[in-house]
């Protein structure tokens, strides 16, 4: 395959009796030189589109190239593998992050909840603020100061795309835990799913029937019988599960989950969360969820813990 980036033109071409979307300009032509290029099962990008993934993905510079049509040379990069990389910050942390400037009050909060979260008096913290005001680096000075201390965190982040996927952030996570590979087969990944599963102390033949669906699993029938559950019923004993393994985890050590961009989070995930934080005041989870203003009022989820939910409202520093 091979991309390029820029600007197109795109119409119907043909005539009354067939006619077909297309893309035209230089950018498609470019493209398909650069697929000239490819090796199988390869993909072959231009620098315009390796600055838009930098540090998202792995690549290696074959340099420039000559490519017929095109009147000057062109640089081409070979895309590797995923870097593993969640956001920005994870891309610029490694160059190193200017200073927060500003943000003391919030920065304070946040550390006096988790030293009260390690207590075993858990939180919830939202996040408020417009886009790139600064929640995800409140967030990252959160996951420095907790990094040399005993704790596990589960983090994870809904997209624009994914609101209609139930429990999205979720599933994402766990395919992260579990490091699932591309080049695995289903069998292998249940592998490892069972695995995991079997260091809980849930009932193994059930938690493994609930979860392996989330995660586009195919359950070994000569291994495991069908459970005889309703639909609603199945969906909800799903949510008990996941948080059943969450406070299982809090037992051993404090849990720091943190739920980035909440306003684009599926109505299932939302549930989930709700059942959660109703275990809030006796467990030592910090429960950190970042949102943009639109997403309304104080989470009906928060509803019920009393001073153990906070919603942090980020105003432009001036």
């Amino acid at each position: 395959m091979g991309i390029h980036t820029g600007l197109v033109v795109v119409g119907e071409m043909g005539g009354a009796g067939r006619q077909e979307q297309l893309a035209l300009g230089e950018v498609p032509n470019v493209a398909s030189r650069i697929q000239g290029l490819a090796e199988p099962n390869t993909i072959m990008i231009s620098t315009d589109t390796y600055r838009l993934i930098q540090g998202y993905f792995e690549c290696q510079e074959l340099g420039a190239q000559t490519l017929r049509g095109v009147a000057q040379p062109l640089h081409v990069y070979r895309v590797l593998q995923e870097s593993g990389a969640r956001g920005r910050l994870d891309i610029a942390q490694p160059r190193g992050l200017t200073p927060l400037v500003g943000r003391e009050q919030e920065v304070g909060l946040l550390f006096e909840r988790w030293e009260q979260v390690k207590a075993g008096h858990g939180h919830v913290v939202l996040l408020t603020g417009d886009a790139g005001i600064g929640k995800s680096r409140l967030v990252q000075m959160l996951k420095e100061h907790v990094a040399n201390e005993p704790h596990t965190r589960w983090e994870c982040r809904s997209a624009e795309y994914s609101q209609n996927t139930a429990l999205f952030p979720l599933t994402d996570l766990f395919q992260r835990i579990l490091r699932f590979e591309a080049e695995e087969t289903p069998d292998e990944k249940f592998g490892k799913l069972e695995y995991a599963l079997s260091q809980y102390r849930l009932p193994l033949e059930e938690s493994v029937q609930l979860i392996a669906p989330l995660l586009s699993l195919p359950i070994p029938e000569d291994r495991y019988p069908p459970l005889v559950l309703s639909p609603q019923r199945q969906r909800q004993k799903t949510l008990e599960s996941l948080v059943a393994l969450m406070l299982e985890l809090a037992e051993q050590q404090p849990v720091l989950f943190i739920l980035e961009d909440l306003h684009w989070t599926d109505p299932t995930t939302l549930e989930f969360l709700g059942l959660l934080v109703e275990q809030v005041p006796t467990t030592a989870i910090a429960t950190l969820l970042t949102c943009r203003p639109h997403f309304g009022g104080v989470p009906p989820f928060t509803h019920g813990v009393c001073n153990r939910a906070v919603r942090l409202i980020m105003p432009a520093v001036r």
